[in-house]
Protein backbone atom coordinates (compact mmCIF):
# COMPACT_ATOMS: atom_id res chain seq x y z
CA UNK A 1 0.00 0.00 0.00
CA UNK A 2 1.41 3.65 -0.57
CA UNK A 3 2.34 5.51 2.39
CA UNK A 4 -0.23 8.58 1.73
CA UNK A 5 -3.38 5.94 2.04
CA UNK A 6 -1.62 4.06 5.47
CA UNK A 7 -0.92 7.71 6.81
CA UNK A 8 -4.36 9.41 6.03
CA UNK A 9 -6.30 5.76 7.81
CA UNK A 10 -3.83 5.95 10.67
CA UNK A 11 -4.39 9.74 11.51
CA UNK A 12 -8.05 8.60 11.33
CA UNK A 13 -7.90 6.19 13.61
CA UNK A 14 -6.20 7.89 15.66
CA UNK A 15 -8.15 11.02 15.84
CA UNK A 16 -10.57 8.67 17.42
CA UNK A 17 -8.22 7.34 20.45
CA UNK A 18 -4.44 6.24 21.05
CA UNK A 19 -2.96 3.52 18.84
CA UNK A 20 0.28 1.54 19.44
CA UNK A 21 2.50 1.41 16.44
CA UNK A 22 2.63 -2.30 17.09
CA UNK A 23 -1.23 -2.75 17.21
CA UNK A 24 -1.36 -0.36 13.99
CA UNK A 25 0.93 -2.47 12.17
CA UNK A 26 -1.08 -5.57 13.02
CA UNK A 27 -4.45 -3.56 11.87
CA UNK A 28 -2.77 -1.82 8.71
CA UNK A 29 -2.03 -5.87 7.39
CA UNK A 30 -5.86 -6.14 6.65
CA UNK A 31 -6.45 -3.27 4.32
CA UNK A 32 -6.16 -2.89 0.49
CA UNK A 33 -7.06 -0.55 -1.57
CA UNK A 34 -9.99 -0.05 -4.18
CA UNK A 35 -10.87 3.32 -6.65
CA UNK A 36 -13.96 4.12 -7.87
CA UNK A 37 -14.93 5.91 -11.02
CA UNK A 38 -17.59 8.46 -11.12
CA UNK A 39 -20.80 6.82 -10.74
CA UNK A 40 -19.65 3.56 -9.12
CA UNK A 41 -20.99 2.25 -6.27
CA UNK A 42 -19.32 1.12 -3.34
CA UNK A 43 -22.73 -0.51 -2.28
CA UNK A 44 -26.00 -1.12 -3.95
CA UNK A 45 -29.42 -1.19 -2.40
CA UNK A 46 -30.53 -4.59 -1.55
CA UNK A 47 -26.94 -6.13 -1.36
CA UNK A 48 -25.22 -7.09 1.88
CA UNK A 49 -22.66 -4.88 2.76
CA UNK A 50 -19.38 -6.58 3.10
CA UNK A 51 -16.73 -3.75 3.76
CA UNK A 52 -16.08 -0.61 5.58
CA UNK A 53 -14.18 1.88 3.18
CA UNK A 54 -12.05 4.93 4.19
CA UNK A 55 -12.38 7.13 2.35
CA UNK A 56 -9.06 8.96 0.79
CA UNK A 57 -10.21 11.00 -2.12
CA UNK A 58 -13.35 12.24 -3.87
CA UNK A 59 -17.03 11.92 -2.45
CA UNK A 60 -19.48 9.40 -2.36
CA UNK A 61 -23.31 10.36 -1.91
CA UNK A 62 -25.36 7.92 0.47
CA UNK A 63 -28.84 7.66 -0.67
CA UNK A 64 -32.40 5.89 -0.97
CA UNK A 65 -34.12 5.01 -4.05
CA UNK A 66 -38.05 5.79 -3.43
CA UNK A 67 -40.74 5.33 -5.96
CA UNK A 68 -40.84 8.38 -6.83
CA UNK A 69 -37.76 9.97 -6.66
CA UNK A 70 -33.84 9.27 -4.53
CA UNK A 71 -33.51 10.54 -1.12
CA UNK A 72 -30.02 11.70 -0.82
CA UNK A 73 -29.14 11.33 2.98
CA UNK A 74 -25.39 11.99 3.42
CA UNK A 75 -22.37 13.16 1.08
CA UNK A 76 -18.95 11.20 2.33
CA UNK A 77 -16.04 13.38 2.05
CA UNK A 78 -11.89 12.47 2.05
CA UNK A 79 -11.44 11.15 5.64
CA UNK A 80 -14.53 9.74 6.27
CA UNK A 81 -15.40 6.49 7.06
CA UNK A 82 -17.87 4.61 4.29
CA UNK A 83 -20.25 1.95 4.84
CA UNK A 84 -23.93 1.15 5.35
CA UNK A 85 -23.53 0.22 8.97
CA UNK A 86 -27.06 -1.35 9.61
CA UNK A 87 -26.63 -3.91 6.59
CA UNK A 88 -22.69 -4.08 7.76
CA UNK A 89 -23.73 -5.34 11.18
CA UNK A 90 -26.92 -7.33 10.80
CA UNK A 91 -26.06 -8.63 7.33
CA UNK A 92 -29.26 -7.72 6.23
CA UNK A 93 -29.62 -6.28 2.52
CA UNK A 94 -28.69 -2.71 2.06
CA UNK A 95 -31.66 0.14 2.77
CA UNK A 96 -29.79 2.65 0.72
CA UNK A 97 -26.78 2.91 -2.07
CA UNK A 98 -23.41 4.11 -1.77
CA UNK A 99 -22.53 6.32 -5.35
CA UNK A 100 -18.98 8.10 -6.19
CA UNK A 101 -19.84 11.75 -7.28
CA UNK A 102 -16.38 11.69 -7.91
CA UNK A 103 -13.55 9.39 -8.87
CA UNK A 104 -12.54 8.11 -5.35
CA UNK A 105 -9.72 6.09 -3.48
CA UNK A 106 -11.00 4.41 -0.95
CA UNK A 107 -8.99 1.89 1.95
CA UNK A 108 -11.12 -0.93 2.86
CA UNK A 109 -11.83 -3.15 5.19
CA UNK A 110 -13.73 -6.62 4.81
CA UNK A 111 -16.03 -7.81 7.29
CA UNK A 112 -14.34 -11.20 8.02
CA UNK A 113 -10.75 -9.19 9.10
CA UNK A 114 -12.70 -6.18 10.42
CA UNK A 115 -14.39 -8.37 13.26
CA UNK A 116 -11.55 -10.35 14.06
CA UNK A 117 -9.42 -6.98 14.47
CA UNK A 118 -12.29 -6.27 16.91
CA UNK A 119 -11.91 -9.58 18.65
CA UNK A 120 -8.17 -9.79 18.80
CA UNK A 121 -6.90 -5.82 18.91
CA UNK A 122 -7.68 -4.02 22.09
CA UNK A 123 -6.55 -0.48 20.28
CA UNK A 124 -8.82 -1.66 16.81
CA UNK A 125 -11.92 -2.39 19.13
CA UNK A 126 -11.81 1.26 20.99
CA UNK A 127 -11.55 2.80 18.23
CA UNK A 128 -14.97 1.07 16.84
CA UNK A 129 -17.03 2.19 19.82
CA UNK A 130 -15.20 5.72 19.89
CA UNK A 131 -16.04 5.92 15.63
CA UNK A 132 -20.05 3.97 16.61
CA UNK A 133 -20.44 6.85 19.51
CA UNK A 134 -19.10 9.33 17.00
CA UNK A 135 -21.80 8.56 14.42
CA UNK A 136 -24.62 7.53 16.53
CA UNK A 137 -24.35 11.39 17.68
CA UNK A 138 -23.90 13.03 14.53
CA UNK A 139 -27.31 11.23 13.28
CA UNK A 140 -29.20 11.89 16.62
CA UNK A 141 -28.15 15.62 15.43
CA UNK A 142 -29.19 15.29 11.96
CA UNK A 143 -32.48 13.93 12.83
CA UNK A 144 -33.39 16.65 15.67
CA UNK A 145 -32.57 19.03 12.46
CA UNK A 146 -34.71 17.79 10.30
CA UNK A 147 -37.38 17.74 13.03
CA UNK A 148 -37.02 20.72 14.70
CA UNK A 149 -35.57 23.36 12.66
CA UNK A 150 -36.72 25.45 9.45
CA UNK A 151 -35.37 24.97 6.08
CA UNK A 152 -33.28 28.42 6.50
CA UNK A 153 -31.69 26.99 10.28
CA UNK A 154 -30.93 23.96 8.68
CA UNK A 155 -29.34 26.03 5.85
CA UNK A 156 -27.87 28.37 8.18
CA UNK A 157 -26.03 25.77 10.64
CA UNK A 158 -24.78 24.17 7.51
CA UNK A 159 -22.92 26.99 5.95
CA UNK A 160 -21.38 28.14 9.34
CA UNK A 161 -20.76 24.31 10.21
CA UNK A 162 -20.38 22.09 6.94
CA UNK A 163 -19.74 24.62 4.39
CA UNK A 164 -18.07 21.97 2.29
CA UNK A 165 -21.90 20.74 1.73
CA UNK A 166 -22.68 24.02 -0.01
CA UNK A 167 -19.47 24.96 -2.07
CA UNK A 168 -18.43 20.69 -3.28
CA UNK A 169 -21.70 19.20 -3.53
CA UNK A 170 -24.09 18.97 -6.59
CA UNK A 171 -26.65 21.63 -5.46
CA UNK A 172 -29.46 18.67 -5.55
CA UNK A 173 -27.82 16.48 -3.41
CA UNK A 174 -27.45 19.12 -1.06
CA UNK A 175 -31.06 20.22 -0.98
CA UNK A 176 -32.34 16.70 -0.77
CA UNK A 177 -29.75 16.45 2.72
CA UNK A 178 -31.62 19.88 4.09
CA UNK A 179 -34.98 18.31 2.82
CA UNK A 180 -35.98 21.27 0.76
CA UNK A 181 -36.21 21.82 -3.76
CA UNK A 182 -32.60 22.78 -5.54
CA UNK A 183 -34.45 26.43 -6.27
CA UNK A 184 -35.62 26.73 -2.59
CA UNK A 185 -31.90 25.82 -2.01
CA UNK A 186 -30.74 28.85 -4.74
CA UNK A 187 -33.05 31.37 -2.80
CA UNK A 188 -31.16 30.47 0.75
CA UNK A 189 -27.78 30.61 -0.82
CA UNK A 190 -28.40 34.22 -2.41
CA UNK A 191 -30.36 35.43 0.67
CA UNK A 192 -27.29 34.51 3.11
CA UNK A 193 -24.71 35.21 0.28
CA UNK A 194 -22.85 32.01 0.41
Amino acid sequence: MDIPALYNIINAIRNFCPVSDEDMEEISEHFFITKLKRNDYFLKQGKVCTEIGFLNSGMIRHFYSTKDNEVTRWVSFPYDFVTSLRSFISQSPSIENLQAITDCELVVFDRTAFNALIEENRSFKNFYVKALEYNYITIEDRVFSLIQKSAEERFEWMSKYQIRFIEQVPVMYTASMLGITPRHLSRLRREFRV
